[in-house]
């Protein structure tokens, strides 16, 4: 399923930042959080790391809430955090897109406001359902099935869980 270019896109970033920064053991180096937000042309600015740690684990409350209404409070307190203000844009090639802050403003106020936005996208349009935590690896996902059954962060995961639940059943028998 693709959201649309642009939002498909910044959701693949806010479930990155949300799990290397938010459910990571240890907080990766400053070239693996650059990379994950290389398009919002943070350059050689120094890097919000604090910042950026805070947004990530506020955008995983979002997947990790077990009400709607508690999603719902998390991504409103992040909208009027990072008070996106929309408009239309086209550069780089990229056609026309929505921007949700003015040039003018910060590197984490952009990254904020546009993860922020992408996931209220994504659960107005198609559902909380669609936002999922892996039982294997406590990753967050976006389920992008057609028929919105995803279970699992990556088929490595589900494999694993898988594999081993067939050895469970598997040595089970044998213990009669």
């Amino acid at each position: 399923m693709d959201y649309g270019h642009y939002t498909t896109r910044t959701m693949a970033e806010t479930v990155g930042l949300a799990n290397a920064l938010a459910n990571a053991d240890e907080t990766p180096d400053d070239d693996v959080i650059r990379d994950l937000v290389k398009r919002f042309e943070v350059g050689d600015d120094p890097l919000d790391i604090d910042g950026l740690s805070h947004l990530a684990g506020r955008l995983r409350q979002v997947f990790t809430a077990e009400a709607l209404d508690e999603k719902v409070r998390v991504l409103n307190d992040l909208i009027a955090l990072y008070q996106p203000h929309p408009h239309v844009v086209d550069h780089d090639g990229q056609g026309y897109h929505m921007h949700y802050v003015p040039p003018s403003a910060g590197h984490l106020r952009c990254i904020g406001a546009s993860m922020t936005m992408a996931l209220a996208l994504v659960l107005c349009d198609y559902g909380a359902d669609r936002l999922g935590v892996c039982p294997a690896c406590d990753d967050v996902f976006v389920d992008t099935t057609r028929n919105g059954r995803q279970r699992f962060c990556s088929r490595t995961c589900a494999n694993r869980v898988h594999v081993a639940a067939h050895r469970a059943r598997s040595s089970g028998g044998d213990e009669a």
